[in-house]
């Protein structure tokens, strides 16, 4: 919503009510269905929001050919690649998405990030939580693929908040870092990629 405050025209995408529905997503609050579901008052105008955005049913594995024609300035998912399945598979719709970009356009992928290990992706369920070696790794495909993706910073921030580890049952507020899956210590992570010109 705040890309259409600031007068972009924005396709939201989220997975097909059926899995929505199948996964409880539709009960989290965290699912959107429909244009008329993504609008969050106290944004922006319900009527510019309405007129400026357009909504598709995706599943992330099997991204449509409609949408993968280099047609957009930016994309930027939130919290979602880290539930498609695995590890392997969240890097592919990475890279599939690539290629919905223009020339010159912008992709912002955030996830899950393991911080207590180097090495260690988790996979458990329906969720994965990244290792720095595996996003490393990730930042050099993308390059192979010519695009361009810069250094991931690491940096864990040295505020209080930045140094909190919430555990179950979780606070629910200000926590940045978490514990679970026995000592796995995790937070978000972003990963910054520019098509070429």
């Amino acid at each position: 919503m705040w890309f259409v405050k600031n007068g972009a025209r924005v396709t939201i995408t989220d997975m097909p009510e059926d899995q929505g529905t199948r996964k409880g997503w539709n009960n989290t609050n965290q699912w959107a269905s429909s244009v008329a579901s993504a609008f969050r008052p106290g944004i922006v105008d319900r009527k510019i929001f309405e007129a400026n955005v357009d909504f598709a049913a995706v599943d992330m594995n099997k991204i449509p050919q409609d949408l993968l024609k280099n047609e957009f300035d930016f994309i930027w998912s939130c919290g979602s690649l880290e539930h498609v399945g695995s590890a392997d598979r969240a890097e592919a719709f990475i890279k599939n998405s690539l290629k919905c970009l223009k020339p010159g356009g912008i992709a912002v992928h955030t996830t899950e990030f393991t911080v207590s290990s180097l090495n260690f992706t988790l996979e458990i369920g329906n969720l994965v939580t990244f290792s720095k070696t595996r996003m490393d790794s990730l930042v050099q495909d993308v390059r192979r693929l010519g695009y361009e993706s810069e250094d991931i910073d690491y940096r864990g921030g040295t505020d209080p908040v930045d140094q909190h580890i919430d555990i179950q049952p979780y606070r629910g507020d200000n926590h940045l870092k978490l514990a679970g899956y026995g000592l796995v210590i995790h937070t978000s992570i972003g990963i910054i990629i520019r098509a070429p010109m």
